[in-house]
């Protein structure tokens, strides 16, 4: 779950909220917060994020 966004992270630029859920990250599941630290700490010309936001599945989707 998300708890905070720092300012211009992949996080903030794809517009996550406090309270979402991350579920996958360019296509590969997020099973815990380390994971998604480490799918999220990579460089990527394209984001594909999956969320779970208010009951609602979502994706996000940020680059080319």
């Amino acid at each position: 779950m998300v708890f905070g966004i720092k300012r211009g992270s992949v996080a903030n630029r794809l517009g996550l909220q406090p309270g979402d859920m991350l579920l996958k990250v360019n296509e590969r599941p997020v099973p815990s917060v380390a994971e998604a630290r480490k799918l999220l700490g990579v460089e990527s010309p394209r984001w594909a994020i999956t969320i779970k936001r208010n009951g609602e599945v979502m994706s996000l989707v940020l680059g080319g």
